[in-house]
């Protein structure tokens, strides 16, 4: 509203996007005259101040539908885009999972496993056992000699129980090699014979050992740690062990594919486990 000499003038502006403005404009002239007479000039006014409003919201009617209809496929846009962002923020998620299940596979808590090659050894065997074919498996450590002690009863107290282990042993020397079982590891002492999925293994020679069907494979007693029929370990993880053989000859009825008598062990009868550790694998 604006005050010039003796008029008064009461305009309203109605904004039209992008196409300039249309004005309303309603002038009371003073002429000194009453608040009464100001109020009835305005009450006349106001009808015309109506239809004026109402020739433009006809006149402005298909740009405000159009405008409507814009917003509306804007908003069915936006709605259309955020669902293709879920969407791709889950196949993110989904492919961070995959990776990460991956890594996971192809990696293990060792202290003795240091080279990728080492563990594709063993999990290459690992998947040309049925129960493992066509899954994804990984490694849980259940028994590190360095880390829980190195005696029988402890080795027996984290593995009695626990089915599917593989054992990994590197000696002072420092060579690398350890066996699976499928079966549970147990403290009460008998030889296991029926268990043909057992294998060892050399992580020097990169070679696998299979077992010979009905010959002893491993040995289960409380005073002794892990033993295979081609190497064992006795009460004291971390003395002087010996393979678990009397004679020579026997080194390879048991398993098969030795080249020579103790090949894991570089050819010795006897072995000092440096570091001993057992996973539990998980598919």
């Amino acid at each position: 509203m604006k005050n010039e000499n003796d008029t008064i003038c009461l305009i309203l502006k109605i904004h039209k996007i992008g196409k300039g403005e249309d004005l309303i404009s309603i002038e009371l002239k003073k002429n000194n005259s009453s608040l009464q007479e100001i109020n009835e000039n305005l009450s006349k006014e106001v009808p015309n101040l109506n239809n004026k409003i109402e020739i433009l919201e006809k006149k402005y009617k298909k740009d405000i539908d159009i405008l409507k209809n814009e917003i509306f496929l804007l908003k069915e846009e936006n709605k259309k885009r955020d669902l293709m962002i879920k969407e791709i923020k889950e196949m993110y998620n989904w492919k961070n999972k995959i990776e990460e299940k991956k890594k996971n596979v192809m990696s293990i808590d060792s202290n003795i496993i240091t080279k990728k090659e080492e563990l594709e050894l063993i999990m290459k065997r690992l998947k040309n056992i049925n129960y493992f074919k066509n899954k994804e498996i990984s490694f849980e450590l259940i028994f590190r000699g360095t880390r829980d002690g190195g005696t029988s009863k402890i080795f027996h107290q984290k593995c009695d129980g626990v089915p599917k282990t593989i054992t990994i042993i590197k000696t002072i020397k420092g060579l690398k090699f350890g066996g699976y079982i499928e079966k549970e590891w147990k403290s009460k002492g008998f030889w296991v014979t029926d268990d043909e999925n057992c294998f060892i293994f050399s992580l020097d020679l990169k070679k696998i050992y299979n077992p010979i069907k009905g010959k002893d494979k491993y040995y289960f007693k409380e005073d002794h740690g892990p033993n295979f029929s081609e190497f064992g370990l006795e009460d004291n993880l971390f003395e002087k062990s010996t393979l678990n053989i009397n004679k020579k000859e026997l080194a390879n009825n048991f398993f098969k594919s030795f080249d020579k008598d103790y090949e894991i062990n570089g050819g010795e009868r006897e072995f000092q486990a440096e570091e001993l550790e057992v996973f539990k694998i998980i598919s």
